[in-house]
């Protein structure tokens, strides 16, 4: 039945391994409101059968389900004080380690007070309407660049016959993925409201605290929501690729790690050049 099945489904080629591991049962069929629903609760079932269907609805009901765990996020997480006052923190001591630079000049170091002033100034309010903002504007954005790596690796593992992959199955992908970053921000805001602090004790980062810049990128990857987040992302690009979730996962998980290495690299050298 699997089989038969799996022919039906991909008609016009040979029958690929793993191919059953992210198919639809004879006969099924799934509204975009299910699959969003399926990429929280059974991921492979929100994938199954994504390259045989019209996909407007998926992407525009996962980015809005998206941005507005993200906004909800962001009102939690800055509706505490102590979290406003812990970020405002944060903030300063990264100004005053540039105050510090002697290499500063006299205009540099009135720039770099007027940011601090501006930092000790800023409310709550404030920081609610710029994650607002960045929740409308950053989710579809990282969606479109998540969504070209996708494309790329789907293409490069791709099994069998002539391609069917299109960008906007790619993109698919990465907009279902986004619903469960948005629920990872839910829950690590949840966790910041609770305690008061920026802590999110869900990964490496709570427990290897480096010096280092550079590995302090590549620790924060190390963290449950993450993970779930990279673990579904491959298998929607085991349902496009056409290959296995096991492949799929590894080289999506490798890319990530190598991405976040290179920009943590690059950060800490502007940060050596300008004195962060």
């Amino acid at each position: 039945m699997e089989d038969q099945t799996a022919k039906e489904l991909h008609e016009g080629g040979e029958l690929l391994p793993y191919q059953d591991e992210v198919m639809l049962e004879e006969g099924e069929e799934q509204s975009a409101a299910d699959r969003v629903l399926a990429v929280v609760t059974a991921p492979k079932r929100a994938f199954a059968g994504i390259l045989n269907i019209r996909l407007g609805g998926v992407i525009g009901i996962s980015f809005a389900v998206a941005i507005l765990l993200n906004i909800v996020s962001t009102l939690l997480m800055f509706s505490s004080p102590d979290v406003v006052e812990a970020m405002k923190t944060n903030q300063i001591e990264q100004i005053d380690k540039r105050l510090d630079d002697l290499s500063l000049s006299s205009a540099q170091k009135e720039q770099v007070e007027q940011q601090r002033e501006q930092v000790e100034g800023m409310s709550s309010t404030t920081y609610m309407i710029g994650g607002v903002i960045t929740s409308v504007l950053g989710v579809p954005f990282i969606a479109l660049l998540v969504g070209l790596l996708i494309l790329l690796i789907a293409k490069v593992i791709e099994e069998g016959r002539e391609t069917r992959i299109r960008f906007v199955h790619a993109l698919a992908v990465a907009a279902l993925g986004s619903v469960i970053s948005g629920i990872g921000s839910l829950l690590s805001a949840a966790i910041m409201k609770l305690t008061g602090t920026l802590e999110v004790p869900l990964g490496l980062a709570a427990i290897i605290k480096p010096d280092s810049k550079v590995l302090q990128g590549v620790v924060g990857v190390l963290n449950l929501p993450y993970l779930w987040w990279m673990i579904v992302i491959g298998i929607g690009i085991a349902a496009i690729a056409r290959s296995s979730v096991a492949k799929s996962t590894l080289i999506f998980f490798s890319s990530i790690l190598v991405i976040t290495l290179l920009i943590s690299l690059l950060l800490s050298q502007i940060g050596v050049a300008f004195g962060f």
